[in-house]
């Protein structure tokens, strides 16, 4: 099974708090330049697709744009209409069941193609010459010879984020009535979920002297 997440920024305020279901009117917030809504063709290129393709995903209805002068200050806001974006942009551009389509195909071919481990690094990329989807992926590392290397000079995830949240998990599965000892590994080791989950943010940050920002090293996503 694969999971989305998507970070709600807002939620638009419902009259009755007690409604079953839940309201799901979710609302995007974004920034623009003046600049860039008075070009249309590219707020609709380089604004509109990317929003509408976040948006349809996370299910919210509603994206809010905040017009910003050069000192990034907001001075009006403009509001669209997932829904609608199509047909600004042109419904040959942007169509929600060839997207969805295309996603879950896309999700489904990479679950067949790569190997469970964090040790596994794949990079994918969009390559118009490439056979079927026009994607090709390629592993990071060199499980041949063994070599992790490469792994490592591509790998985001640290270990000790490895170690502590296999330790959470693992003491979450003991917490639970369902699970009985024969379900838990012999060979697990208590000490790594002495930390808490609330805590890892703490111990991140504990490793950045204050004022030195993080290197960031930006990756072609294929």
């Amino acid at each position: 099974m694969i999971a989305l997440r998507a970070e709600i920024d807002a939620q638009t305020q419902v009259n009755d708090e007690q409604q079953i279901p839940p309201s799901t009117n979710y609302v995007e917030l974004k920034v623009a330049t003046q600049n860039i809504i008075s070009a249309p063709q590219i707020f609709n290129q380089k604004r509109l697709v990317p929003s509408w393709c976040q948006s349809i995903v996370s299910g919210t209805p509603l994206i809010v744009y905040g017009i910003r002068d050069e000192y990034g200050h907001v001075k009006s806001i403009q509001q669209v209409k997932t829904d609608h974006i199509p047909d600004r942009v042109g419904q040959n551009i942007l169509n929600k069941d060839k997207y969805l389509m295309f996603l879950s195909e896309m999700l489904s071919w990479i679950k067949s193609i790569v190997s469970e481990g964090v040790a596994a690094v794949y990079e994918f990329q969009w390559d118009s010459n490439a056979p079927g989807r026009g994607v090709t992926a390629e592993s990071l590392q060199n499980e041949s010879d063994g070599d992790t290397a490469l792994h490592d000079a591509n790998s985001f995830l640290p270990e000790w984020y490895v170690d502590e949240m296999e330790g959470y998990f693992m003491r979450k599965q003991w917490q639970s009535p369902h699970t009985s000892e024969e379900d838990i590994s012999e060979d697990y080791d208590g000490e790594s979920s002495s930390l808490l989950a609330e805590e890892l943010f703490d111990r991140q940050s504990s490793r950045y002297s204050p004022g030195r920002r993080r290197k960031r090293t930006d990756k072609t996503i294929r």
